[in-house]
């Protein structure tokens, strides 16, 4: 199972850039596509505004040194 890779006969007929550039695509269009459910679904909003909400009820301050 270790000792043979099933990727390999794929190599031979896609350059290994095309495969790496594949790879970088699908994972940027997966950051896109999240970042455009997160907008449509308005789950930012929602989320700024519970910050917002917890900021003001908090009493103390933490001075940051």
């Amino acid at each position: 199972m270790f000792t043979s890779n099933p990727f390999y006969i794929l190599t031979e007929s896609i350059a290994p850039i095309f495969m790496q550039v594949f790879v970088i695509l699908m994972i940027a269009l997966i950051v896109v596509g999240t970042v455009m459910d997160m907008i449509h679904k308005k789950n930012v909003k929602y989320f700024f505004e519970n910050a917002k909400k917890s900021k003001k009820k908090c009493n103390k301050s933490i001075n940051n040194r």
